[in-house]
């Protein structure tokens, strides 16, 4: 049988990076116009990040390598930040960011989108790792080879 702790854990573990992004836009960007597309944007992720472990983890065959399950963890993670990014890609095109006062006039749509691009370029590389440490340390939570063979 399954066991859901382990699941619910794994998922936990893997939406670390995105509670830690979403922190940080939420100490950072607080009181600027964007911040509620990166608010939704993480939010996301983080929501995507948990389904993926907990999904992961549950239908994870028992005799799985450790590599395999490190492997499947972080592409689990991988498309819960490109969904994110692409829901905050959508999200620029809407008036959370189109015709908002940026402090030298209004946003228009080629602003949005631009900054939508160097955000995803700038944040993609600490989040990619991160989810690789996560990855990592979510594997350890199902049970290896061996502890499989000897409940058998």
């Amino acid at each position: 049988m399954k066991s859901l702790w382990r699941s619910f854990l794994a998922g936990s573990i893997l939406s670390i990076p995105a509670l830690l992004l979403l922190a940080f836009a939420i100490l950072s960007y607080r009181q600027e116009y964007f911040f509620s597309m990166y608010a939704i944007a993480w939010s996301v992720f983080w929501i995507a990040s948990f389904f993926a472990g907990f999904m992961i983890a549950h239908f994870m065959p028992p005799g799985a390598s450790r590599w395999r399950k490190v492997l499947l963890f972080f592409i689990g993670g991988l498309l819960a930040w490109v969904l994110s990014l692409a829901v905050l890609g959508a999200s620029s095109l809407t008036p959370l960011c189109v015709g908002q006062d940026n402090g030298d006039g209004n946003n228009d749509i080629f602003l949005c989108l631009f900054q939508t691009a160097l955000v995803s370029l700038v944040y993609t590389p600490p989040a990619l790792l991160s989810l690789s440490v996560a990855a990592f340390i979510a594997s350890f939570v199902l049970p290896d080879r061996s502890q499989t063979a000897e409940a058998i």
